[in-house]
Formats: C-alpha cells, sequence, structure tokens
C-alpha cells in the first residue's frame, strides 16, 4: 500500500465518482473527506441490484432508496485500488444495461 490509507481511500472514491459517470451528491471538494461516496442511480434499476452486484460480482455495496432517489453507496479502505473501481463499473454497467 502506498501513501496514507485515507489519502489512498480518498483517491480511490474521487476515481469511482468520475469512472461510474453516476451523480454525486456531495461536491468534489479538497474539504471533504473522500472515503465514502454516495451517488444517485438512474431511473429505473432494478429492485434487485444489490442482490445481483453480490451474487452475480461478489461485491457487496449499499443500494437504497432516500427522498425518492436510488442510491448506492461506495466506501473504499486503503486496500481498496484500481481494480475494485473497474469491476464495480463493469458490473454497474452490465446490471443497468
Amino acid at each position: 500500500m502506498t501513501g496514507r490509507p485515507s489519502a489512498t481511500a480518498a483517491t480511490r472514491s474521487r476515481g469511482a465518482r468520475n469512472e461510474l459517470g453516476l451523480e454525486p451528491l456531495t461536491p468534489d471538494s479538497a474539504d471533504f473527506y473522500r472515503q465514502m461516496v454516495t451517488l444517485g442511480l438512474p431511473d429505473g434499476v432494478p429492485e434487485e441490484l444489490q442482490r445481483r452486484l453480490y451474487d452475480d460480482h461478489r461485491i457487496e455495496i449499499p443500494v437504497f432508496e432516500h427522498a425518492g432517489r436510488r442510491l448506492i453507496r461506495a466506501s473504499f479502505q486503503g486496500y481498496n485500488d484500481a481494480e475494485d473501481v473497474a469491476r464495480l463499473k463493469a458490473a454497474l454497467s452490465e446490471l443497468l444495461a
């Protein structure tokens, strides 16, 4: 692992925000600690998205509804790498198609 775990997690979170193409709920600012990111999902998200992410791709991530919107919350730790973000992106691309 290179760098401080918190800085590495923040970098992974920023990368996910950019790569996944989903709308972030918070601004991309150095004022926020970005270990965790909540992203808005497009309309028509399958109800079983969270289960399919885990069953089909072994990605455990919360998918929930708040204020009438479907959201996904990714949390990146120091041990996560760019491959983890790429796996999430590929899985979402498949399941949201």
